[in-house]
């Protein structure tokens, strides 16, 4: 959640859209202006949320429309005062009227309760966490409770309350959102210790354990508990034993179905102390890792059809094989589309690409790749070794290890060498390529083509962190922002001079448009639609710096975006008409 504090400002010297090759503009305001109003953005699909005043009471105005009025529209004690679903579709809030709480869920009232003296005392709401689960089909909310002076806590889901607990309660949510846990501790005058118990779907468990995870398909409740008089982790799957392991483990869900992966650790023959794999129930023969830094880091395929662990900085052991040992450091690795894993090694001070069981010719160095996908390694964001679209693999490596400037740009095997290259990108079917290179005049080469004489701003790429090369989904068409040397657009090979700092650019969801947007020399956003100026608004600096929320391209090859202008907060839809990305390329002049 994004708030912001608009500038909603009567501006009547700015002139009416501009409509260019058939497009269609179309608008509708979702917040005017409002003294001192603070919007807030949903994550996805563009709907935005406001506190405004109606005269003595305060309502939450929702993509335009009133909601009930209140003494007060209430903070949650967890953050902010709207909770949006994952895809901005839903929205919860509460607020406060007389002695009571209102939760509101979509605009309908789902809970009400009192607001207890000690609480209002305090000047904290009873609401301490209100969302949806994940995927957005269920409400949640949390509220806390004082009884006796003694603090309590209640879930309550789709408006079913569940039991009270004298902690927080943190459910942990099943991938689909279907199912949740969390660990109640229930506590009395009378009681010695607290006693703790495991809630499953509202429901308490016949069994007690901790550090919960639930499976990739949602169906299985992974957990742990210590052996009474053993230092060894009994691991269990629906309340049922599963396995034991000596001084615990620590286990990576796949991304879909049941599968796992597990590090244990155990002491091995000869003393030595250090970890091996678990697929499943099951010790990978081979797998044992006696580096200080044990198996430290897991990898699965998308399709968890594929599996790896590094042992520090020594081996990879993929699909039950132990590959070649690179004793001077190992990168992480991404797998293509057919399984292969791709990862480097540096072995007798020489760096090696290794592609399924191939190894390349030896580097100097391997550059790492910023950026690598969550969903590419097991839920954790890190650099990666190498790009990876389908089964294509590019890499950028030096030649010696002191080259500087010296690189290499390696794309299905074959190497284009360059200088300083970076910023390597594969078309989203992987068939194409481009990279940036060049020290001071930069320069983009497309498919082994070089665009020399383009010289792209690194300050104005990087505005928005929307990336420096930009594809169609369908991979024919390619734009960068670059100045030749006004600024402007490139696009396909051809440059288009902008009266202005082009600050976003991005194709529609169809690959058949390209809209950008142009901060001209006054205060003003310029929005273009394949070439041709659309729409003049006011400057909106957050439609360059929170672009992947304030834009969206459906489906239709429609765009939209939330911005203001001088009538106040509005979503703005373009309906392409004739253009198209050939045409705006046409105008474009030639890049030698």
């Amino acid at each position: 959640m994004r708030t912001r504090t608009p500038y909603l400002i009567l501006l009547a010297a700015f002139a009416p859209p501009l409509h260019a090759q058939e497009a269609k503009v179309e608008s509708q305001l979702l917040l005017a202006p409002e003294p001192g109003a603070q919007y807030t953005i949903s994550p996805k699909g563009l709907h935005v949320a406001a506190v405004a005043l109606r005269g003595s009471r305060q309502v939450l105005v929702h993509d335009g429309v009133d909601g009930p009025r209140f003494d007060q529209v209430l903070t949650l004690q967890s953050a902010g005062k709207v909770s949006w679903s994952d895809d901005g579709a839903r929205y919860a809030y509460h607020g406060k009227l007389g002695q009571e709480y209102v939760v509101l869920v979509d605009g309908k009232e789902v809970a009400r309760g009192p607001w207890s003296p000690d609480l209002q005392a305090q000047g904290r709401t009873p609401v301490y966490e209100l969302g949806f689960t994940p995927g957005g089909k269920h409400w949640y909310l949390t509220t806390e409770v004082l009884t006796t002076g003694r603090q309590n806590f209640q879930m309550t889901l789709d408006g079913v309350a569940g039991p009270l607990s004298q902690d927080y309660i943190r459910p942990l949510w099943s991938p689909d959102g279907e199912h949740h846990t969390y660990i109640q501790k229930i506590a009395t005058a009378t009681m010695s210790e607290p006693r703790y118990v495991l809630i499953v779907d509202g429901k308490p468990a016949p069994y007690l354990a901790g550090e919960m995870q639930w499976t990739g398909d949602s169906k299985h409740l992974i957990t742990k508990r210590v052996i009474p008089g053993t230092a060894n982790i009994e691991v269990l799957a629906d309340g049922q034993p599963i396995m034991r392991v000596p001084g615990g483990a620590a286990f990576t869900m796949a991304p879909v179905g049941p599968a796992m992966l597990g590090v244990a650790m155990a002491e091995f023959p000869g003393g030595a102390r250090g970890t091996f794999l678990l697929v499943g129930t099951r010790k990978a023969v081979g797998s044992e890792c006696t580096n200080t830094a044990g198996l430290d880091a897991l990898y699965m395929s998308a399709d968890a059809k594929h599996y790896a662990a590094r042992c520090g900085m020594t081996f990879m052991y993929v699909d039950g094989k132990k590959g070649q040992e690179y004793p001077e450091g190992l990168s992480h690795l991404v797998w293509t589309a057919d399984g292969r894993p791709v990862y480097y090694g540096r072995t007798n001070q020489r760096a090696f690409m290794v592609i399924g069981e191939t190894e390349s010719n030896a580097y100097g160095t391997i550059v790492d790749i910023p950026g690598m996908t969550r969903a590419a390694n097991g839920g954790n964001s890190r650099t990666a070794p190498a790009v990876v679209a389908g089964n294509h693999v590019a890499y950028i490596a030096r030649p010696n290890a002191g080259d500087g400037m010296n690189t290499v740009v390696v794309v299905d095997g074959k190497a284009y060498p360059a200088e300083g290259a970076t910023h390597l990108s594969l078309s989203p079917d992987g068939s194409r390529f481009a990279f940036m290179s060049g020290r001071i005049a930069q320069s983009v080469t497309v498919d082994g083509t070089a665009y020399g004489s383009v010289t792209v701003d690194l300050g104005i790429a990087r505005v928005g962190y929307q990336g420096y090369i930009h594809w169609t989904p369908d991979s024919k068409h390619v734009a960068w922002l670059g100045v030749a040397p006004s600024q402007g657009v490139a696009l396909d090979g051809r440059f288009l001079a902008m009266p202005g700092w082009t600050r976003y650019l991005a194709f529609s969801a169809d690959g058949k448009h390209v809209v950008w947007l142009v901060r001209g020399q006054g205060s003003e956003h310029n929005v273009y639609l394949d070439g041709a100026k659309v729409l003049t608004l006011p400057l909106n600096n957050s439609l360059e710096i929170d672009a992947d929320i304030y834009w969206d391209f459906p489906a239709d090859g429609s765009i939209r975006f939330v911005a203001q202008d001088n009538e106040g907060m509005k979503r703005f839809r373009i309906v392409p008409g004739g253009s198209s990305v050939e045409a705006a390329a046409a105008k474009g002049t030639p890049i030698k």
